[in-house]
């Protein structure tokens, strides 16, 4: 059995019709952590859309981890798996893994490919527990298109790239699951019950019929932000933990999922989320102005909430003069305009009428639009452009640091693997000068001494090889010889199964016999010769068991001698041999033609060892003779003659070492090395194999370097922006405040 909690779409960083929904996180957060305590889940997933902006600031980065902190401490065992959704960076998503894996987090973010080919490994992740035990698998499927989905086979149509990368995960998992547990999907995307024209052509969109269904338990969804199943409760969406639009006016939740086995159904139990601020529908039907001031009136001023004002669309309305009149209402009111629906029949239209402004704050800023604030903007602009030029300054000089670096271990590459490459040359370069130099001794040694030695040791050495063949043919016929008896011993061992069935005839006769006998006072009491009979069988029958007792314990002897010489044991042979009174004669003379083989065996192999311990020997000695350089060079009578022959076949050798020796020279001039790093006499082999690794690290180091700095320029950018829209909020402020007067 395997436990799930499932959530999606949290969106931090979100600024929910301008206002910043902080007490929201912690509110979910909290009960989130709750749920975890009380139901020890083996695993939490979280499908998608973790951040509303591809990379979020340090305070939200900061309250995300302390999230995380939370979630571990109440159940050290779970697991975490994140999948990307279209509102994250996948990149920055999983360069993230590292730093939160002490908290068991797993991060899916984007698909890779390793050499041709897509890692499919990278999205299958074990559940296991306590003990490594694995209870399930769960596949993750990042946010991905029709257009960005990996391209299995070329055949595949564009179309179906997203189902076909699907079944080839659930296929994967289908090969590995052994143990037959629950299987369970994630995937960032929408999935319809039937299919609609064009449905192929949208993002991230699928039908039913085209998942893999049969080869999962469970498929938990994200993407859409309302919660829901889809044709059962094999396929949900468990929605967002708080409104993303003004349209989301659904109770918000999280599922606690529970899948006893492999293709057993999926238990989901949904639990709500409570809301500090609900986003309200004011009135819930769609009334006249009157009436909808009315009710905006009436409302609690210390309630929180997000408002939505349900307003009847009517010819004549001024919608600016309706929506001042309500910011007028509200004010000093806890609850948030957020926006005017517009219902017509059935049509529905919204339009945004919150306080986007983020100085606001609830305080007035008519005193200082005139005076400081515009300096305060400018000067602040002036700062963070500052800080932005300081940030685009320190990514060039990472970059230029990153080339040197580069640069500099490349080149100390390529003099390690030289240096390796000329070591090497030079090895082979004096092997070969020291044959060159034999050469040279042997050439300037009289011809007839080393002619005469040869010939010698090559006659003996032939004579020895032809004593050594026949030895071995010996061998071999004592070696068929042992076959032929092995047969004879396979039919002696019938002769004892029949001594056996014998033996055990007499025993079941004298176990009749005993049974019929009469007892003594019955013997005492009356003549019975039928007694004295059955007492005449028995002791024949007892006199024939001992026999074959001694005749079968004698011959299972000289047969386990038999099985030792033969060095194998010897089984039964169905159908063959009769029953045997000499048994016993015949064991022991296959037992004396055995020993004398084995001995003859013995004997002959001594012999070949040491026929072959004097060859080896002689062609030691040989070895000093330039006629046995090729080790098979004694079986050609000829080429031995015309070498002895032709002594100019030593200078054409000679001339042949002397250009190799220069060609390596020359490869070796060619190889260009720091003399000092030569001289230093390190393994270059060893520090090749230590720089890989080490250069990746560096790589890694600088690629967290970059990520981190351009993490901070692109929220110094969003600064900028926000202060741009300030001063252009103000600076409209500022005309409409001169025309007013």
């Amino acid at each position: 059995m395997i436990k799930l909690i499932h959530t999606s779409d949290w969106h931090l960083g979100l600024r929910f019709c301008g206002y910043d929904p902080n007490q929201e996180y912690e509110l979910f957060f909290t009960q989130l952590t709750k749920a975890v305590a009380r139901e020890k889940p083996d695993a939490l997933l979280i499908v998608g859309d973790v951040f509303d902006i591809p990379i979020p600031a340090n305070d939200l980065l900061e309250r995300f981890e302390h999230c995380l902190t939370q979630l571990h401490e109440a159940c050290k065992t779970m697991q975490i798996i994140i999948t990307s959704g279209n509102h994250d960076d996948c990149q920055w998503l999983e360069k993230q893994a590292k730093r939160w894996s002490e908290w068991n987090v797993s991060i899916i973010g984007q698909p890779h490919k390793r050499d041709s080919s897509y890692d499919i490994g990278r999205h299958i992740i074990p559940i296991q527990d306590g003990k490594g035990n694995i209870k399930g698998y769960v596949i993750g499927m990042p946010y991905m298109t029709t257009t960005t989905c990996p391209v299995l086979s070329e055949q595949i149509p564009i179309e179906r790239r997203l189902p076909a990368f699907m079944t080839a995960l659930a296929n994967r998992v289908e090969m590995i699951n052994m143990t037959n547990v629950p299987v369970v999907m994630m995937a960032h995307c929408f999935v319809l019950r039937e299919r609609l024209p064009g449905i192929e052509r949208q993002k991230a969109t699928m039908v039913l019929e085209d998942l893999p269904l049969d080869s999962i338990d469970y498929l938990a969804l994200g993407h859409a932000h309302s919660s829901k199943n889809i044709g059962s409760t094999k396929v949900r969406n468990c929605g967002s933990p708080w409104p993303i639009t003004p349209k989301d006016f659904q109770r918000r939740s999280f599922s606690v999922v529970t899948i006893a086995g492999r293709k057993e159904e999926a238990k989901v139990s949904e639990r709500w989320v409570k809301s500090q601020c609900p986003l309200v529908l004011l009135p819930k039907r769609p009334a006249k102005i009157d009436t909808v001031l009315k009710q905006l009136t009436a409302f609690p001023e210390d309630e929180l909430a997000f408002i939505n004002l349900h307003v009847r669309a009517e010819s004549g309305i001024k919608e600016k003069e309706f929506v001042q009149r309500c910011k007028e209402i509200n004010t000093g009111k806890k609850a948030r305009l957020c926006s005017v629906v517009w219902a017509q029949g059935d049509s529905m239209r919204f339009s945004n009428i919150a306080d986007t402004s983020y100085l606001s704050y609830g305080q007035s800023l008519s005193s200082k639009k005139e005076t400081e604030l515009p300096e305060l903007v400018a000067s602040l602009q002036k700062s963070l452009n500052a800080q932005l030029t300081q940030l685009d300054k320190a990514i060039n000089d990472l970059h230029r640091k990153e080339d040197a670096f580069i640069e500099s271990v490349n080149s100390l590459r390529t003099q390690l693997r030289n240096l390796a490459e000329r070591k090497e040359i030079r090895r082979k370069y004096l092997k070969i000068k020291d044959e060159a130099n034999y050469l040279q001794v042997l050439m300037e040694e009289p011809q007839y001494v080393w002619e005469e030695n040869f010939l010698e040791h090559y006659k003996a050495l032939k004579q020895a090889n032809n004593a050594l063949d026949s030895n071995r043919s010996d061998i071999k016929a004592l070696n068929e010889r042992k076959k032929i008896l092995f047969e004879r011993a396979k039919v002696l061992r019938r002769g004892l199964q029949y001594i056996d069935f014998d033996l055990n005839k007499h025993i079941m006769k004298i176990e009749n016999l005993m049974k019929q006998k009469p007892s003594k006072e019955k013997v005492e009491s009356e003549d019975n010769k039928s007694s004295n009979s059955i007492n005449s069988i028995l002791a024949e029958h007892q006199r024939k068991a001992s026999e074959l007792r001694q005749i079968h314990q004698t011959a299972q002897s000289r047969m386990q001698s038999i099985e030792s010489l033969l060095g194998t044991s010897v089984p039964s042979t169905k159908g063959i041999g009769n029953k045997m009174d000499n048994l016993v004669e015949q064991l022991d003379q296959l037992r004396q033609e055995l020993i004398e083989v084995s001995s003859a065996i013995e004997q002959m192999k001594k012999a070949v060892s040491n026929k072959e311990q004097s060859i080896d020997d002689l062609v030691q000695k040989a070895n000093f003779h330039p006629g046995l350089w090729s080790t098979d060079i004694w079986k050609e009578q000829q080429f031995i003659e015309t070498l002895i022959r032709e002594h100019r076949l030593y200078k054409d050798k000679k001339i042949m070492y002397d250009r190799i020796l220069d060609n390596l020279q020359k490869q070796i001039n060619a190889l260009q090395v720091d003399p000092k790093l030569e001289e230093s006499g390190i393994d270059a082999q060893l520090l090749m194999e230590f720089l890989g690794p080490w250069m990746a690290d560096q790589t890694d180091r600088f690629k967290d370097q970059h990520s981190e700095l351009e993490r901070q320029q692109t929220q110094m950018r969003h600064r900028v922006n926000d202060i741009n829209l300030i001063q252009s909020k103000l600076s409209e402020s500022l005309e409409i405040e001169e025309e007013t007067e």
